[in-house]
């Protein structure tokens, strides 16, 4: 059994089994349509990649990283890049729907194809749930800016409809206390709340659902009609996007990009998460392989194309949004919109919320595009039914697995939270670079092979480079590491902090939400102990601390006893206002420097060691690394989500997948 797991398919026979595997509803043999160029495919990774990153997330890497913040967009896309160039040898050598499934059954074999597979499904179709509550936010806006309110229950999830009514609730209180009127969007939002069905217990993000069934019903129509709708819409997203980086240079203040990495190197790697999640897409076009008129020509230029174009947009947004207000004030939802509010201009922010509809139109439309031929192509390899396979006779596009990934996207959609989902996405999609990289190296060698069309990734010989890197990372890291084995390795015992390392007094914050203010008291953090707790935390001076974990903070005594009663491996989530905003920052104190320890002490010396005996690639042996090691940055609790879905995949397998694979079944 233990070899069975990882029986590995030949591109030969991935190539046949391509040709003959294709059937429709009335089980004829028959194709995709193959009506894809360079351009359309470009357009599609542009459509994929510029959506909810560049319009929301990249506002808080800029309040945390400051002008800098660009150069941690050149970082993101070099370590892109990496993937991206494995991904296109790939896309040259087995130029099939499947993307990175398909190139780990080639590599790796079937067990790590699975989980590929099934990791994948957290990128397109949880990914997907995330971008569709993003859009009914951004369209809600919209609908609001022209005085059109739907009912409240209607346009958010539970989670999210609990905690706005709470902060709402407060900020009414406030506004009666001093004799103020209630704005039109808060009373809209409590009495929202308290008419929702069955004592204010159903919630349904209507918007989002409506939606994903549109865009699912698109692509299932056909990939001629769903390529016209992405490039219209990208057409209109950059266009915008270049519109507001034009204008905006005429509002720029070079004294805001002094200093340019106000808060050091450690500031700006503080936005690798959202920065990363700006970038994910660029490999979604691999899916669409067997829809390219040439894709061993056209794939791999698509992707490093539409990379190219994402990462010079990403900077001169970045360069300009810092540029036009000082980057303290940036971390809000809507950066966009807000630095042109803040420059006067507020008649642009219609623009660029419509500009966000449509962008995050696009970014659903080619992910719906990629969920359905992953399952297609498992489908065909014998690890999901037949069902999965079929292609409609005249659509030419796999009906029954798009009709499921509207099912699984559109029903969830409607009441879940998106945070967690979110981190969620960028392990799926990390997990997925780090496969691919890895896997380009255990194809077969094509020396010789001049004659050979399409992408070849070029060899650099990695010993030297590696080697140094390694070095260079226990350097900088090596005071981490000694502190993570002393506690988790060697079994120091954890002193516990009787504060939480710094100075504080007693404040009132002003806390802006839903087109007005209220307060609330607070501790104002003066100063910060170095490699404190609050250090740890990433909270910065002038930030205002109101509760922790379920204790609320009015007083540095407050404070004081929760340190005292916290025990040693206890996670703390701190809330605070900063800029007018309430934000949380989590410790946790065990399983995300275990995960830190894994890369340091054995994925980074093993690979390493192998590189420089080996003379391995280099471009690919950097891919793995830079992917990892985003990914052991990713929070601990999500990991815990992460193993919990592998868990239910691999459970799905062994009772059906490996018992009904093709490689078995065919001997």
């Amino acid at each position: 059994m233990p070899t069975s797991l990882f029986r590995k398919k030949s591109i030969a026979k991935i190539l046949k089994d391509a040709e003959e595997g294709l059937v429709d509803e009335h089980q004829h043999h028959t194709g995709l349509r193959r009506v894809l160029t360079v351009r359309d495919l470009t357009f599609m990774g542009i459509a994929a990649v510029v959506g909810a990153g560049i319009f929301s997330t990249i506002g808080t890497a800029a309040s945390d990283g400051g002008p800098a913040i660009s150069l941690l967009f050149v970082l993101t896309a070099i370590t892109c890049g990496f993937a991206a160039l494995c991904y296109a040898e790939f896309a040259s050598r087995v130029p099939i729907a499947g993307s990175a499934y398909t190139y780990a059954y080639v590599s790796f074999g079937e067990l790590i194809a699975w989980i590929i597979g099934w990791a994948l499904i957290l990128e397109y179709a949880i990914g997907n749930i995330v971008v569709a509550i993003s859009w009914s936010t951004y369209f809600n806006n919209l609908l609001q800016a022209v005085g059109i309110y739907l009912p409240y229950w209607l346009t958010t999830d539970p989670t999210a409809a609990a905690k706005t009514y709470e902060e709402t609730s407060t900020a009414v209180a406030a506004l009666r206390a001093a004799g103020e009127d209630i704005p039109t969007k808060m009373q809209w939002i409590i009495d929202g709340y308290n008419s929702a069905p069955f004592g204010s217990k159903l919630f349904l993000n209507i918007p989002a659902f409506i939606i994903v069934c549109l865009i699912g019903w698109l692509c299932y129509v056909g990939i001629k009609e769903s390529k016209k709708s992405a490039n219209a819409m990208v057409i209109f997203k950059v266009a915008v996007i270049i519109f507001v980086i034009v204008l905006g240079i005429f509002y720029v203040e070079p004294d805001n990009w002094s200093p340019f990495m106000p808060n050091g190197f450690g500031g700006v790697l503080l936005g690798v998460s959202a920065v990363f999640y700006a970038y994910i897409g660029f490999d979604a076009i691999s899916t669409t392989a067997e829809e390219c008129k040439d894709p061993q020509r056209d794939l791999p230029r698509g992707m490093i194309y539409s990379l190219v174009i994402c990462t010079i947009l990403y900077i001169l947004i970045a360069l300009v949004l810092t540029g036009m207000v000082p980057y303290v004030k940036l971390d809000v939802n809507d950066p966009l919109s807000f630095v042109f509010g803040e420059v006067g201009n507020k008649w642009i922010k219609y623009i660029v919320d419509l500009s966000a509809v449509v962008a995050t139109t696009s970014v659903l439309l080619v992910f719906q595009l990629g969920q359905p031929r992953i399952w297609m192509s498992m489908s065909r390899d014998g690890l999901l039914p037949k069902a999965f396979g079929r292609i409609h006779s005249r659509y030419k596009t796999p009906y029954f697995s798009t009709i499921a990934s509207i099912v699984l996207v559109a029903i969830p959609s409607l009441f879940m939270h998106k945070d967690l989902m979110t981190d969620l996405t960028s392990i799926g999609t990390l997990f997925a670079f780090v496969l691919v990289s890895a896997g380009v190296m255990m194809l077969p060698s094509l020396r010789g092979d001049t004659g050979r069309k399409g992408f070849r990734l070029p060899y650099i010989n990695g010993r030297f480079i590696v080697l140094l890197l390694a070095i260079g990372f226990f350097f900088l890291f090596a005071e981490r590491v000694t502190t993570a084995l002393d506690y988790k390795v060697f079994g120091k015992p954890v002193e516990r902090e009787k504060t939480f390392g710094g100075a504080y007094q007693e404040t009132t914050a002003q806390i802006s939400n839903t087109d007005t203010s209220y307060t609330q008291q607070g501790l104002a953090i003066t100063g910060i102990d170095e490699k404190s707790t609050l250090d740890r935390l990433d909270l910065k001076a002038n930030d205002v601390i109101i509760s922790v974990n379920d204790s609320t903070i009015a007083s540095a005594a407050d404070l004081n006893n929760f340190a005292g009663k916290v025990q040693d491996d206890e996670s703390i989530t701190v809330t605070y206002v900063r800029n007018n905003e309430v934000k949380t920052s989590t410790l946790n104190k065990s399983l995300q420097e275990l995960l830190f320890l894994f890369f340091a002490l054995l994925l980074l010396p093993v690979i390493t060691i192998l590189t420089v005996i080996k003379r391995l690639s280099l471009i690919p042996i950097l891919g793995v690394l830079f992917c990892a090691y985003l990914l052991i940055e990713i929070k601990a609790i999500s990991w815990l989500w992460f193993f919990g879905w592998m868990a239910i995949g691999l459970t799905i397998y062994f009772l059906y997948g490996f018992w009904k694979s093709k490689l078995k079944t065919e001997g």
